[in-house]
């Protein structure tokens, strides 16, 4: 409880002092929401991005735990164990490879907007005690997030196939076709 009151204390102490900062100098502060662009499409894109590819990378796991039912040998058992330890492995890659890009593409475009707007110091709404919401730039930051590459287009699918679905339109048939169209 102690510590609570003097950590609470402390964090009144930083926000006051980073407002007077803030009034006295010309320095400018700025508050993002976290829980709104974790909310927000581009980050949806990334969940939906990553269930699939766990899902389309989950049959051989499956067909490996089928068999090893089926047959429940030393043999059937290790190809269990090797398809699981594969299917983690190479989940694992693909949402580290992901997170890193969404995380460098954050710092850039909070790096870019505070530069842009002269803002000294961002911080989290959790981490303000009060704050006024003229502050708030968390609609400037979520309207970029989009602009992130993060590698979505190539879909599960093309991870673990070699052929291309023939009822799936290339982008340069999508490009032709827009192309005509204008």
């Amino acid at each position: 409880m102690r510590k609570s009151i003097i950590f609470l204390f402390c964090v009144l102490l930083l926000s006051l002092s980073l407002l007077a900062c803030n009034s006295d100098s010309g320095n400018k502060i700025a508050i993002i929401d976290l829980a709104k662009i974790q909310a927000s499409s581009a980050l949806q894109k990334v969940t939906t991005h990553i269930d699939a590819y766990r899902n389309s990378h989950m049959e051989t796991v499956k067909a490996a735990e089928n068999a090893f039912r089926k047959k429940s040998t030393d043999e059937t058992r290790q190809a269990y164990s090797q398809a699981m330890k594969e299917f983690e492995q190479t989940v694992g890659e693909e949402e580290q490879r992901i997170f890193t890009a969404l995380s460098d593409g954050i710092d850039k475009i909070l790096a870019r907007y505070r530069e842009q707007n002269n803002i000294q110091v961002i911080l989290i709404k959790d981490a303000a005690l009060s704050f006024d919401p003229s502050l708030d730039i968390t609609e400037a930051i979520a309207a970029q997030l989009d602009t992130i590459e993060l590698g979505l287009e190539q879909t599960p699918q093309e991870n673990t196939q070699t052929d291309t679905p023939t009822d799936t339109p290339t982008d340069t048939q999508t490009d032709t076709q827009t192309d005509t169209q204008e």
